[in-house]
């Protein structure tokens, strides 16, 4: 028996380790911190302190360099909106100075508006992530938990009676994107590879989204169409998510509720489409 226990703990040991040395693959910026954080606590307190203490950290005992580098995300998701407002900022005080000057022609006034437009889509997707990744802070030591009824997310009860589908993506296996600047960037500012999209009955998303608790509440969508779009790979532990995706899906078959699990990006389309739009899933078998 202590022979099993010592075991599971070296592969959680093992599995957290290589967790980590893959976020500093994808975030070289984190690797200062965490090593200064394992190194030197005490001048890492001293440097970080405002931002230690948001987080209820005191004294050098209490850092964690496993926790820090999921706080790395973070950090590059604030980087990448104060760089996205200074773009849109640079082509609006751009355009007003031809306009001021009258040297502007409609060769350039085009670019400028479409570069604006663009920079609009970008800030939505990195806010996005942000929104996924303050939800998991904020949420304590219970991000999201199965019942029998449903889930539990940040301290919200979500029911499969309230559902009407779901899809799961876990995009940890493509490893023809994994490698690639853009999928590190992505990674950088908090996109998570392993999601959890449910969709709700028609009318109930606003409803739902008005009792949940402030951390839950930033990953509903209420607008046009309505669901809930669960991030995971930032928030629960790595040995912890596949038990977790099954787990999702024995309950919500059990109480009768279609989670489809897929990576073709047509039959994602066509899943997310039908359950934001409050329909149940077409089956993939």
């Amino acid at each position: 028996m202590a022979d099993d226990q010592s075991r599971a703990a070296e592969e959680i040991g093992t599995n957290r380790l290589m967790r980590l040395c893959e976020m500093l693959d994808d975030a070289p910026e984190v690797a200062e911190a965490v090593a200064l954080a394992a190194s030197h606590p005490q001048r890492y307190v001293e440097r970080h302190e405002f931002e230690l203490l948001q987080r209820g950290i005191e004294e050098p005992a209490d850092v964690d360099p496993w926790t820090d580098a999921r706080c790395g995300k973070l950090i590059g998701n604030t980087l990448a909106l104060v760089a996205i407002l200074l773009i849109a900022a640079a082509e609006i005080i751009a355009a007003a100075a031809l306009a001021v000057t009258d040297s502007g022609r409609w060769g350039t006034y085009v670019p400028l508006a479409i570069a604006l437009a663009m920079t609009i889509p970008a800030f939505l997707t990195v806010r996005r992530f942000r929104l996924g990744l303050t939800a998991a802070r904020d949420a304590g030591r219970e991000y999201i938990a199965i019942t029998r009824d449903g889930l539990r997310l940040a301290g919200t009860p979500v029911l499969w009676s309230d559902v009407c589908g779901g899809l799961i993506t876990d995009e940890r296996g493509d490893t023809e994107t994994h490698g690639t600047p853009r999928a590190a960037l992505m990674r950088g500012i908090g996109y998570s590879r392993v999601e959890v999209h449910l969709g709700f009955r028609k009318g109930l998303a606003k409803q739902l989204r008005s009792r949940a608790t402030p951390p839950a509440r930033r990953l509903y969508i209420a607008d046009v169409i309505s669901g809930l779009r669960i991030p995971l790979e930032w928030a629960v532990p790595p040995e912890q998510i596949a038990p977790v995706l099954h787990g999702i899906r024995v309950s919500a078959a059990l109480a009768g509720v279609r989670v489809v699990r897929s990576t073709d990006p047509e039959v994602i389309h066509a899943t997310v489409m039908r359950i934001l739009g409050g329909e149940q899933p077409k089956s993939t078998l």
